[in-house]
């Protein structure tokens, strides 16, 4: 019989570790490449595809989808931190016990606000293709 060395057996986990990472890698940028350009696209279409009177804001698309983002990520840390008050308790420490790291947040979160904004703005103006190439 063979005998099956902890080497041997380490190396059969690697190997299997760096395949599953690079399938993972690769359906990660599979995901990413479809869900920009559906945003785009999409985008694009409810920008263009009403009449100029009955458009939205573009700051309200862009609040709302803050505000999903928001409550998502809420409910990631309900999950983590089991309890209402375990979540407020760690919500209050992170935000307010912090307020230098809660400002080196937030000076990047207003630029990509803004960039989304701007963003609607050169959809509606550009077509997708162009849009997507720059």
């Amino acid at each position: 019989g063979h005998s099956v060395t902890s080497a041997n057996m380490a190396s059969d986990g690697v190997g299997k570790t760096a395949g599953f990472a690079a399938k993972m890698k690769y359906l990660s940028l599979v995901v990413l490449v479809v869900q920009n350009a559906s945003l785009i696209l999409t985008m694009r279409y409810a920008r263009t595809s009403t009449p100029p009177g009955e458009k939205f804001f573009s700051t309200t698309a862009v609040v709302m989808a803050e505000v999903f983002k928001l409550v998502g990520c809420i409910l990631i840390i309900m999950c983590q931190y089991v309890g209402f008050r375990a979540c407020t308790d760690h919500l209050y420490t992170e935000l307010f016990q912090n307020p230098m790291d809660s400002l080196k947040m937030a000076v990047p979160a207003l630029i990509y606000t803004l960039q989304n904004n701007l963003a609607y703005v050169a959809i509606s103006n550009l077509s997708a293709a162009t849009f997507q190439t720059i």
